[in-house]
Parts: structure tokens; C-alpha cells; sequence
């Protein structure tokens, strides 16, 4: 048997507020869509060239991966 997160998060107390089925879909049943958003996505992509670029890849590379990543 798996350990279940308790924590109340910032999103989870704002879904248990606004709307109670979904927060029981979300956080009770735990089903969650199949893809992100267009904003999650783009953030995930940026913050993927950035790592790239930190860890000593050229910028071109960074931004490839960056690309990448969001139309994955």
C-alpha cells in the first residue's frame, strides 16, 4: 500500500472552494487530464532550454531542447 499525500496545497484549496466535483475527481479519485495546458507547457519548455543552457550548452542547443521539449 502507497502513502498518500496530505499536504493542502495553494491549487488544492482553491479547487476544494470553487468547485467541489472537480476537486473530488482531481485530489479524491485522482484523475487529472491526459495533457497540459498551453501555459504549463511553455513554462516546462523554457525552464528545459534554461537547464540545458546552465549545464554549458550552447545556446542554440538550449534553445532546440526548449523547443523540443514543448512540442513533445
Amino acid at each position: 500500500m502507497t502513502e498518500m499525500d496530505t499536504r493542502l496545497t495553494h491549487s488544492h484549496r482553491r479547487c476544494m472552494d470553487t468547485c467541489k466535483r472537480k476537486h473530488y475527481l482531481a485530489y479524491v479519485l485522482r484523475i487529472r487530464p491526459r495533457t497540459d495546458g498551453r501555459a504549463l507547457r511553455i513554462g516546462s519548455a523554457v525552464h528545459h532550454g534554461i537547464h540545458l543552457w546552465t549545464m554549458g550548452k550552447p545556446r542554440e542547443t538550449a534553445v532546440a531542447g526548449a523547443i523540443e521539449r514543448f512540442d513533445a
